[in-house]
């Protein structure tokens, strides 16, 4: 499935508000130290492929690894 960034931003991204992603404390955690547009941007990314897994393979976990549990999707939404 062929997905464009300013689409992605635009159709999934307006679902997700600023100020409920700045409340995860995975994020809070970050923000002393700075905190970029890519690592922001991959709770967006994450919840979509979650989404995708569910429709397309029925999954129902995901299971974060060590390196990708710093920033960890959005639960619900």
């Amino acid at each position: 499935m062929e997905q464009h960034l300013i689409d992605f931003l635009r159709d999934i991204g307006k679902h997700f508000t600023v100020n409920v992603m700045m409340q995860k404390e995975s994020v809070k955690a970050r923000m002393d130290g700075g905190l970029s547009f890519t690592e922001f941007s991959y709770m967006l990314l994450q919840a979509y492929d979650f989404l995708y897994l569910f429709r397309e393979r029925q999954c129902t976990l995901q299971v974060a690894a060590a390196i990708s549990g710093a920033i960890s999707p959005p639960a619900s939404n």
